[in-house]
């Protein structure tokens, strides 16, 4: 830049993500790079020709569940529903109290199991002769790598679960989420097959009813139910199978061509590492998202969606380094104001900060939210709890933007573009936002050391029709940081600022 040559920086709010680092998920949380934490776009056009308005939103907040669930210590692992509600959602959400594995509802708690070492894993409806029953599975964790056991449970009322005790079916190295279609449960094997029970049954399998998983062995992941299919990872390669109504062995048959160097990531599969670890996927209209990896990728992960023909990775590279350097607890479907989003959850259940990186099929983007009061395990309509572990939480058609009460940051950090290392001055910047109908700060900080050490905050109040700051220094480079921590709707478009 020209010595005295004054230039106009007009930047959009619509960044992406840079992180640099290899441990991208450590560096993210340090501030180092570009970030969008709690908050998503809303794109609109004032009229069919205009180009469209891209506003950087505050994220809406929950508001919490009026009726109480189980005792004061327990941990929620999964929010299900009661089979005899499923036009009006009544919670049953599955626990863990000390050594119990107990479900739990508004008017009720159910001991399933009492072991400690036992972990409420996957919840799934199904119909069995008319009748809609909850199956949950509960994973070991103490069980050595590689013969992980799982306890399978029904129940068409809390009070009451019965176990699937068929010795066939004990006897099996279960491998992630059990799935039911046509009447039939499948559920795989370590040793790359689909088992399936009886038709109308969940009690009853034959040690001959299976089919194997043959154009490539590997390590056996888990199944993904979609589009008339069931699919049979590993941790490399996936097969899809559909129902032939074989008349002996299994119903299923390998569909030809179906064949892909995919596989899923980490948290699905077995062994003793998957306390905490649920749902593999999310399916978003037509659509199955999950987490895996391409053939041989060991380390690596991507956000992967199958549409009943093929396969598409979604994740551009920076978000493919967030997942392959981060655990991920879950995949889970996140819904609000008509949006949807899946949400990949990157704590434990137990955290008392849940972090989540949401990705946007719609509009193809991706965003960090976090809360001290829930965490992304829903049944579609509430939940998980965090901060108080027997309530539930909702995105309720309210004009909210704190968690039942309890605020948290809004923030948006992004670079200034460079035109060379000579010394800049930034006369004034400010904010082109909605203005508020009573005062709302947005504080604005500058780094000038590439996003190790940020200034002291100024503030810009949203309710003032001038948004903006003057005499904000010089730099050869900057990174700008935007925080909203109030109780309003914010709503950014650009960020400008004169410069010398």
């Amino acid at each position: 830049m020209a010595q005295g040559r004054r230039n106009a920086l007009d930047i959009p709010l619509a960044l992406s993500y840079d992180t640099r680092d290899v441990l991208a998920n450590t560096a993210m949380l340090a501030g180092k790079d570009q970030r969008r934490l709690n908050c998503h776009y809303e794109i609109t056009r004032t009229s069919v020709d205009a180009r469209p308005d891209v506003a950087l939103a505050r994220r809406p907040g929950v508001t919490i569940d009026a009726s109480t669930y189980g005792a004061d210590g327990q941990v929620q692992y999964l929010v299900g529903r009661d089979p005899a509600s499923v036009w009006n959602p009544t919670a049953w959400v599955f626990v863990k109290n000390s050594t119990n594995n107990n479900v739990v509802s508004s008017a009720t708690s159910t001991t399933i199991l009492d072991d400690t070492n036992y972990y409420p894993r996957f919840w799934e409806m199904t119909n069995i002769s008319g009748t809609n029953n909850v199956v949950v599975q509960l994973q070991n964790s103490a069980s050595p790598s590689g013969t992980p056991a799982q306890k399978v449970y029904y129940s068409t009322a809390i009070a009451t679960w019965t176990n699937i005790s068929d010795a066939v079916f004990v006897a099996l190295s279960h491998r992630g989420k059990m799935e039911h279609m046509d009447g039939y449960a499948f559920i795989a094997d370590s040793r790359h097959r689909i088992y399936q029970s009886a038709i109308n049954s969940l009690v009853t399998w034959a040690d001959t009813d299976y089919v194997t998983k043959s154009a490539t062995l590997d390590a056996t992941q888990g199944l993904i139910k979609g589009r008339g299919h069931i699919l049979l990872f590993g941790t490399d390669t996936v097969e899809a199978f559909r129902n032939e109504g074989n008349a002996s062995g299994s119903v299923l048959s390998r569909v030809k061509n179906t064949e892909y160097r995919i596989g899923l990531s980490a948290v699905a599969g077995g062994g003793a590492s998957m306390v905490g670890k649920t749902s593999y996927y999310c399916q978003i209209g037509d659509l199955i998202f999950f987490v895996g990896r391409y053939g041989g990728s060991q380390f690596d992960s991507s956000l992967i969606a199958y549409d009943g023909n093929r396969y598409e990775k979604v994740s551009r590279p920076y978000e493919d380094t967030l997942l392959s350097t981060a655990t991920v607890y879950s995949v889970n479907r996140v819904s609000f104001g008509g949006k949807v989003a899946v949400a990949m959850q990157m704590t434990l259940p137990t955290a008392a900060t849940q972090r989540m990186l949401l990705f946007f099929p719609d509009i193809n983007e991706w965003f960090e939210w976090d809360s001290t009061v829930w965490g992304p395990v829903n049944n579609g309509y509430q939940y998980s709890g965090v901060a108080d572990e027997q309530k539930l939480y909702t995105f309720a058609a309210s004009n909210n933007w704190q968690d039942a009460g309890t605020s948290f940051d809004m923030i948006v950090q992004f670079r200034l573009p460079s035109a060379g290392l000579d010394w800049k001055t930034m006369n004034m910047c400010g904010l082109i936002a909605d203005t508020t109908t009573a005062a709302e700060n947005i504080s604005i900080q500058f780094s000038n050391d590439d996003g190790q050490n940020y200034t002291t905050a100024r503030t810009v109040d949203l309710n003032n029709a001038d948004k903006t700051l003057h005499r904000c220094g010089t730099y050869r480079e900057r990174m700008v940081r935007l925080t909203h921590s109030g109780s309003k709707e914010v709503r950014l478009r650009r960020f400008f600022a004169s410069v010398i």
